[in-house]
């Protein structure tokens, strides 16, 4: 087992995004500086799989060097001073981040106070109250942009009911972008021509969903026990939601 960072250190590497195992191997190979998957993932005590996609992840944002050596793959660590530099980057991103938020939090706050208005909402429960949801989207018959998992729905309003929706709204013509969690079955689905644009997300935990359509916006909790879910429909707050959606569907590669 490889010797683990200080805990002042992991949890530094927290905040910068890594997971616990992401962390693990960085913590071997900074010591180790050289390794192949097969020795990472023994002294790391992190499957070979997850290890995988872990150097696979961190040679994408520059962090490891790929090599082959006598005929087998290795993974190497970049320098102190590129880490320091990768880091110093991120903090450049995470500025942009925040400038960004806080304009649309401040234009958001602007027509708060500006507006007298108080939009709709109507309430729904039960799998026959999320199916009402998917309905209005059918017949609003606007372009649906949301953070949703197929998944999830699938197993909460039924295969049958969901493939219907999914027919009904290419019939009328209404497209949707999704951003999703990154697993089998949204990948699945990301890949059939249903008039759909999607982006995986990798460790992104989903419960629940916000769609955005016309000038409504729908949330569901795919509560096993009680599904619940609303529509709030008013034009400011649904540009809101949708200003927002734009604003993480473009920060996703």
């Amino acid at each position: 087992m490889s010797e683990l960072l200080p805990l002042h250190i992991r949890q530094n590497l927290r905040n910068l995004g890594f997971s616990d195992n992401d962390i693990l191997v960085l913590s071997y190979l900074f010591h180790a500086k050289k390794s192949t998957l097969k020795d990472i993932s023994r002294q790391t005590a992190v499957s070979f799989s997850t290890c995988h996609y872990i150097t696979a992840n961190l040679a994408r944002l520059g962090i490891l060097e790929v090599g082959v050596q006598e005929g087998a793959e290795y993974f190497r660590i970049c320098s102190h001073q590129d880490f320091l530099n990768w880091i110093d980057e991120k903090r450049l991103q995470m500025d942009e981040q925040y400038r960004n938020t806080q304009k649309e939090i401040q234009q958001f706050l602007v027509m708060e106070q500006e507006s007298s208005w108080k939009p709709s909402v109507t309430y729904f429960e039960g799998v026959e109250g999320l199916r009402d949801i998917y309905q209005d989207m059918i017949s609003t018959g606007k372009a649906i942009r949301g953070w949703t998992d197929i998944e999830l729905i699938r197993n909460t309003i039924g295969q049958q009911y969901m493939d219907d929706f999914i027919q009904r709204r290419i019939e009328n013509n209404i497209e949707t972008f999704a951003i999703m969690p990154d697993n089998p079955t949204n990948r699945e689905y990301s890949k059939k021509k249903e008039k759909r644009q999607t982006k995986l997300v990798k460790h992104f935990p989903l419960e629940g969903e916000i769609r955005i359509y016309g000038n409504k916006v729908g949330a569901i909790s795919f509560d096993k026990k009680t599904p619940v879910g609303f529509i709030m429909e008013g034009k400011t707050m649904a540009e809101i939601y949708r200003s927002i959606f734009e604003l993480a569907w473009n920060e996703i590669n």
